[in-house]
């Protein structure tokens, strides 16, 4: 009996070579891989955290200022709910301490009341800090009326009238019962022989004229 050994074609030692790696390839091949790896992640996964990162702080931010407007809004909403509620008594306080003062506007006021005493006026001067603003030129304060500072703002009236006793005692209780706020500083009553008096009176009135 012959016993015959032939080569396996498929194992001979070139092909052992191709199918066998050397560590040394291995170690190349993980070094490539991990390179690629951290390309990648440097240059699309880190810019997409740093966009995702932006639009975070910004949705967070523009939540903010949402809440900041729903709060102001809520606001605005109960003081336009007052100012509804309290029409009449706004009214009576921009009577008392007008917000748009003039010296014509004033002379007006205090001409209507001496006319409805029945007195005749001798003189009337108007006097104040604030007495000669020209509010027409003022473009700023007509755009925006409520928005300037204001303060409390003093004229300063001295008028002479004539009139009998009644016409007098009338205008003085018209002068203190005036829905504008009026001061009367000093006064002096004469009379004259015919039996008419003639009254000499200062006033300070106010405003809250810018």
């Amino acid at each position: 009996m012959s016993i015959s050994l032939t080569q396996n074609p498929g194992l001979n030692s070139g092909n052992l070579k191709s199918q066998i790696k050397s560590p040394r390839g291995y170690i190349v091949e993980s070094v490539l891989l991990i390179i690629i790896g951290s390309l990648f992640w440097w240059f699309m996964v880190v810019p997409k955290q740093a966009s995702v990162s932006d639009e975070a702080a910004k949705f967070n931010a523009l939540s903010s200022q949402e809440e900041k407007i729903s709060a102001a809004s809520d606001t605005l909403q109960k003081l336009i709910a007052d100012l509804d509620t309290n029409r009449q008594q706004i009214v009576q306080m921009d009577q008392a301490l007008p917000l748009s003062d003039t010296v014509p506007r004033l002379h007006l006021l205090i001409d209507g009341i001496v006319q409805s005493s029945g007195v005749t006026v001798g003189s009337l001067n108007i006097s104040g800090s604030n007495a000669n603003d020209v509010i027409a030129g003022n473009k700023a304060l007509l755009s925006n009326p409520f928005g300037s500072t204001r303060s409390l703002k003093t004229y300063f009236v001295a008028m002479s009238v004539n009139g009998s006793f009644d016409q007098i005692m009338a205008l003085l209780q018209k002068l203190e019962n005036s829905g504008r706020i009026m001061d009367i500083t000093s006064l002096g009553l004469t009379a004259s022989g015919s039996g008419v008096l003639t009254l000499q009176i200062n006033l300070s009135v106010y405003s809250l004229s810018s």
